[in-house]
């Protein structure tokens, strides 16, 4: 039986959570780049089918990000300094 140092139940070491929502594919890719250039995976959640058709109805592009809760506060940060220093970046922040 494996111990954990922890009090909280091991499936909560695997929890995600949404630290920033873009509109498109592309803009998904970009964040997930910068984050993964500073050491964190990242993973997406949208409501829109990858398709060869690069549009958007509706807000049917939005795309989570989502990252480990344990690096939430380090990724929110990441993105934030990452948006900062390139205010031509067209990602939107809590869409």
């Amino acid at each position: 039986m494996t111990e954990f140092s922890s009090d909280k139940p091991a499936n909560d070491a695997m929890k995600t959570v949404v630290v920033h929502t873009v509109q498109g594919s592309i803009e998904a890719e970009i964040v997930q780049t910068c984050l993964r250039s500073c050491g964190i995976e990242s993973t997406t959640q949208g409501l829109a089918v990858q398709s060869v058709h690069p549009f958007t109805v509706d807000g049917m592009g939005k795309i989570k990000i989502l990252v480990m809760e344990n690096e939430a506060d380090a990724a929110r940060q990441i993105i934030a300094d990452f948006l900062e220093s390139n205010p031509e970046s067209n990602t939107d922040k809590d869409l």
